[in-house]
């Protein structure tokens, strides 16, 4: 979904960017209100957020478009296209676009479980006067021209995903001549702030609900190429590492 009714190109000099990332070089954060640089997509966040002897995992954040009247990863409604007044001449009565989703995907504890979670808020990026859209007070709260750009309910623990993780990678696909090249968030936000990013690669290890005899005592995984141990006393679970690498629909135009 990342960039979907957005920018054709994720960067960080884009504030429409599907993939909100880049550090102080992210346009975003001057422009979109309840934004700062902890929101967007980092790495290594600390000891806590994993079981492993790597530097923490990672979070992931991006936006999009609402293409219809649907559910954030929240399950709170947002508005897809409809019709309204916007702010010009005449306001006349016309089309209005959906309003823009922001989904960050980060790992939190939960006693001794860390938990994939999804914190999701939602702003417009017009000046809206009367929104005809129906079924959720946003439509109210997001019109005026203070409202343009200022995102709402963003920044909290958000909604359980997955539990039972004991790690979550991010890697950003940048164009290398003629193949890609991944990189951390970090290693991102030290590029050019036109950089595109035109993949994106999610590593997770998870792990079973019960222990077992049958896993190993002392096991390394590899995820994203990196090879990585457990801390002392994560006890022997069967493991599993998922990857997937997502190429984006902006892939055509590398730069």
């Amino acid at each position: 979904m990342a960039g979907l009714g957005l920018s054709e190109v994720s960067r960080a000099s884009a504030v429409d960017s599907g993939v909100l990332a880049g550090g102080a070089n992210a346009e975003a954060v001057g422009v979109l209100r309840n934004l700062t640089t902890d929101l967007l997509s980092r790495d290594a966040l600390g000891a806590t957020t994993t079981n492993t002897n790597g530097g923490g995992s990672d979070q992931l954040t991006i936006q999009y478009r609402a293409p219809v009247n649907m559910r954030d990863c929240e399950g709170n409604l947002v508005l897809g296209p409809r019709t309204g007044v916007l702010e010009m001449p005449g306001n006349p009565v016309g089309p209005i676009d959906g309003q823009i989703i922001i989904e960050r995907y980060f790992v939190r504890a939960n006693g001794d479980t860390l938990e994939l979670r999804c914190d999701a808020g939602l702003y417009v990026s017009d000046v809206i006067v009367e929104d005809n859209g129906a079924g959720t007070a946003d439509a109210t709260i997001l019109t005026g021209a203070a409202e343009q750009n200022n995102i709402h309910r963003f920044g909290d623990d958000g909604a359980l995903i997955v539990s039972g993780i004991d790690d979550f990678q991010v890697r950003f696909g940048v164009a290398n001549g003629n193949g890609i090249r991944y990189v951390t968030p970090t290693e991102y936000n030290n590029m050019g702030a036109n950089t595109a990013i035109i993949a994106i690669q999610l590593g997770l290890l998870t792990k079973g609900s019960v222990s077992s005899i049958d896993a190993p005592e002392n096991p390394t995984y590899t995820i994203l190429g990196n090879q990585v141990g457990m801390k002392a006393d994560q006890g022997r679970f069967i493991r599993r590492v998922y990857e997937t690498n997502i190429m984006l629909r902006n892939s055509r135009g590398r730069s």
